[in-house]
């Protein structure tokens, strides 16, 4: 487990104190299932019900993108700046 909370901090950046705090609140919603310091050596993964949500959460995230025309998409001027910027 502290391999992976070393690995989520470095890669997003944010403190080991942040990530080990974020696992423990996942646990205890029973969204995830992992070790403690009384049950080591236990893997972390999705639970059922963490599953089913992040599952929600792809798809969700697919209908949003398929729902954006390709008119939509590209470079554009923003009115209020001028600036250009990108549509995805």
């Amino acid at each position: 487990m502290t391999n992976f909370v070393s690995f989520i901090s470095e890669k997003e950046g944010i403190s080991k104190t942040s990530v080990w705090h974020t696992i423990r609140k996942l646990s205890a919603l029973g969204l995830i299932n992992c070790g403690s310091s009384k049950n080591k050596g236990v893997p972390l993964i999705l639970s059922d019900t963490g599953r089913i949500i992040a599952f929600r959460m792809l798809s969700d995230i697919e209908e949003s993108m398929q729902n954006n025309t390709s008119e939509d998409k590209g470079i554009h001027k923003t009115k209020k700046t001028g600036q250009e910027a990108v549509k995805i």
